[in-house]
This record gives C-alpha cells, structure tokens and sequence, in this order.
C-alpha cells in the first residue's frame, strides 16, 4: 500500500471494520497519523487516514475530509475541484457505476513511467442505508507527490 511504498509509520492500535462501505469484506490495518499529501498546486495536507491491505496503493478520503477542503465535484463538467489560495484547482475525472459504487476515475500519476498509484474516487451509492459512513477513494491525479516537508497547509486543529 501507498503509506508503506514511502516506509510511513502506521499506528496498529487503531483499526475499523470498512465491510460496510468496502466493496469486498475489508479490515484497516491501521492509521497513518499526519500523512501529508501534496496536490498539483503546491498545497500540502496532513490527515490522520486508515491503512487498508487492497491490492492497489490506496487511500480513503472520508466525506468530512473533503469537506474540510472544500473540494466539489462538478458532475456536468467531470471535474473534481480543490479551493486553494482563491483558485479552483481542476482535476479531470470520469466517472462510472459499479454495482452500489460510483468511481470516478482521475488522472494517474507516475514516477519515472512506473505509476504509483491507481485513479479512482468511489463513493458507496447507498450510504444512508444500515447507516452506513460513506468513504471515498480518492486516487491523486498528475502531479501527486507525499512530501513530508512542505507544511504550506497543515491539519487545521
């Protein structure tokens, strides 16, 4: 998974059962506290995110986090749109249904013509039913770097 790829601690003291919003039954291994994230722009964020054991490197962006950054997804555009410093960021997406999934599918980025990660957002279609938190995927597009030293935005407490 992504957060051992760049040897990011993982807290195992913590774990969810994610069956409820996962497509296949799904167990965290953990959370990678502070992990940041650096998007195309130059801005950094650092969350607390659950570590799952999925074949692809992955990280779930629960709906507060988006939220908290006010990202949008703007449907009759296909764009997934991230504020910063006054500016919308643009990032293409596509999007498509999979059984109760929705994905939207976003460019994918790379690091010497290896990609490092896959390029997807995938939101449950159903998540008010059994009460279940909805999670998304959010899979970084062109321009994604983990960069522990760039503090431009940090977690807000």
């Amino acid at each position: 998974d992504i957060v051992k790829r760049v040897n990011w601690p993982i807290d195992k003291s913590e774990k969810y059962d994610l069956s409820g919003v996962a497509t296949v039954p799904t167990e965290s291994i953990g959370i990678a506290r502070n992990f940041p994230i650096t998007f195309p722009p130059g801005f950094t964020i650092r969350e607390d995110f659950v570590v799952v054991r999925v074949p692809k490197p992955t990280l779930i962006f629960p709906n507060p986090l988006l939220k908290k950054y006010k990202c949008a997804i703007d449907w009759g555009k296909d764009e997934l749109k991230i504020p910063f410093n006054g500016k919308d960021h643009i990032i293409p997406v596509t999007m498509h249904k999979v059984k109760n999934k929705l994905e939207v599918n976003c460019a994918t980025a790379s690091q010497d013509d290896k990609p490092l990660i896959s390029d997807q957002i995938s939101q449950e279609a159903d998540s008010d039913r059994d009460n279940n938190i909805t999670l998304e995927e959010w899979h970084a597009p062109a321009g994604f770097s983990l960069d522990s030293d760039n503090s431009t935005l940090k977690k807000n407490a």
